[in-house]
Protein backbone atom coordinates (compact mmCIF):
# COMPACT_ATOMS: atom_id res chain seq x y z
CA UNK A 1 0.00 0.00 0.00
CA UNK A 2 1.41 3.49 -0.01
CA UNK A 3 0.28 6.45 2.18
CA UNK A 4 1.41 10.34 0.89
CA UNK A 5 1.18 13.32 2.98
CA UNK A 6 1.29 16.77 0.76
CA UNK A 7 2.48 20.01 2.31
CA UNK A 8 1.51 23.04 -0.23
CA UNK A 9 2.09 26.78 0.17
CA UNK A 10 1.32 29.30 -2.13
CA UNK A 11 2.49 33.25 -2.25
CA UNK A 12 0.59 36.08 -4.19
CA UNK A 13 3.22 38.12 -4.78
CA UNK A 14 1.16 40.92 -6.72
CA UNK A 15 -2.22 41.25 -7.99
CA UNK A 16 -0.75 38.98 -10.99
CA UNK A 17 1.38 37.01 -9.99
CA UNK A 18 1.52 33.81 -7.63
CA UNK A 19 4.04 31.20 -6.93
CA UNK A 20 3.69 28.16 -5.38
CA UNK A 21 5.46 24.81 -3.77
CA UNK A 22 4.61 21.53 -2.80
CA UNK A 23 6.62 18.66 -0.86
CA UNK A 24 4.92 15.17 -0.31
CA UNK A 25 6.02 12.66 2.13
CA UNK A 26 5.41 9.12 0.97
CA UNK A 27 5.33 5.75 2.67
CA UNK A 28 4.83 2.96 0.52
CA UNK A 29 4.79 -0.42 2.51
CA UNK A 30 4.91 -4.61 1.02
CA UNK A 31 3.99 -7.66 3.21
CA UNK A 32 4.06 -10.65 0.92
CA UNK A 33 5.07 -13.80 2.29
CA UNK A 34 8.59 -13.61 2.94
CA UNK A 35 8.99 -9.76 2.13
CA UNK A 36 8.02 -7.78 4.45
CA UNK A 37 8.94 -3.87 3.41
CA UNK A 38 8.19 -0.13 4.46
CA UNK A 39 10.09 2.43 3.84
CA UNK A 40 8.51 6.65 4.60
CA UNK A 41 11.02 9.45 2.62
CA UNK A 42 10.51 12.61 1.00
CA UNK A 43 8.76 12.47 -2.74
CA UNK A 44 9.85 15.04 -6.02
CA UNK A 45 9.60 19.00 -4.63
CA UNK A 46 7.31 21.22 -7.08
CA UNK A 47 7.37 24.70 -7.49
CA UNK A 48 4.61 26.49 -9.35
CA UNK A 49 4.16 29.85 -10.95
CA UNK A 50 0.60 31.58 -12.40
CA UNK A 51 0.65 34.92 -14.32
CA UNK A 52 -2.55 36.38 -14.91
CA UNK A 53 -2.67 37.54 -18.42
CA UNK A 54 -6.04 38.42 -19.09
CA UNK A 55 -7.52 39.79 -16.05
CA UNK A 56 -10.79 40.78 -15.92
CA UNK A 57 -10.77 44.52 -14.41
CA UNK A 58 -14.67 45.04 -15.45
CA UNK A 59 -17.37 43.08 -16.93
CA UNK A 60 -16.94 41.37 -20.65
CA UNK A 61 -19.51 39.29 -22.06
CA UNK A 62 -17.17 37.74 -24.84
CA UNK A 63 -13.69 38.54 -23.08
CA UNK A 64 -12.05 35.43 -20.90
CA UNK A 65 -9.74 35.93 -18.08
CA UNK A 66 -6.05 34.06 -18.79
CA UNK A 67 -3.91 32.78 -16.77
CA UNK A 68 -0.33 30.83 -17.70
CA UNK A 69 1.15 28.83 -15.72
CA UNK A 70 4.52 26.99 -15.22
CA UNK A 71 5.40 23.75 -13.22
CA UNK A 72 9.16 22.85 -12.24
CA UNK A 73 9.43 19.31 -10.63
CA UNK A 74 12.91 18.50 -8.79
CA UNK A 75 13.70 15.03 -8.26
CA UNK A 76 14.28 15.25 -4.63
CA UNK A 77 12.62 11.43 -3.97
CA UNK A 78 14.88 8.24 -4.81
CA UNK A 79 13.91 6.89 -8.25
CA UNK A 80 12.83 3.48 -8.69
CA UNK A 81 16.03 3.11 -10.95
CA UNK A 82 17.88 4.04 -7.65
CA UNK A 83 15.76 1.78 -5.21
CA UNK A 84 17.65 -1.44 -3.33
CA UNK A 85 14.45 -2.39 -1.12
CA UNK A 86 12.50 -5.54 -2.80
CA UNK A 87 9.89 -4.30 -4.69
CA UNK A 88 11.32 -0.81 -4.78
CA UNK A 89 8.86 0.55 -1.78
CA UNK A 90 12.08 2.89 -0.95
CA UNK A 91 11.06 4.89 -4.16
CA UNK A 92 9.59 7.92 -3.72
CA UNK A 93 10.47 9.94 -7.04
CA UNK A 94 10.82 10.12 -10.47
CA UNK A 95 14.32 10.54 -10.79
CA UNK A 96 13.97 12.90 -13.57
CA UNK A 97 13.85 16.98 -14.01
CA UNK A 98 10.33 17.99 -15.38
CA UNK A 99 9.31 21.21 -17.10
CA UNK A 100 5.45 21.67 -17.67
CA UNK A 101 4.10 24.73 -18.98
CA UNK A 102 -0.06 25.55 -19.57
CA UNK A 103 -2.63 28.13 -20.09
CA UNK A 104 -6.03 28.17 -18.73
CA UNK A 105 -9.22 30.54 -19.96
CA UNK A 106 -12.01 30.94 -17.83
CA UNK A 107 -15.56 32.69 -18.48
CA UNK A 108 -18.68 33.08 -16.15
CA UNK A 109 -21.68 34.45 -17.06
Amino acid sequence: FSQSLRLDGAFLISDRWQLGGSLPLIRHALNRPGVNQSSTSIGDFKINGAYEVLPEWDYSPIRPRGYLFTQFILPTGKSIYDSTAPGGVDATGTGFVAIAFGRLLLKRW
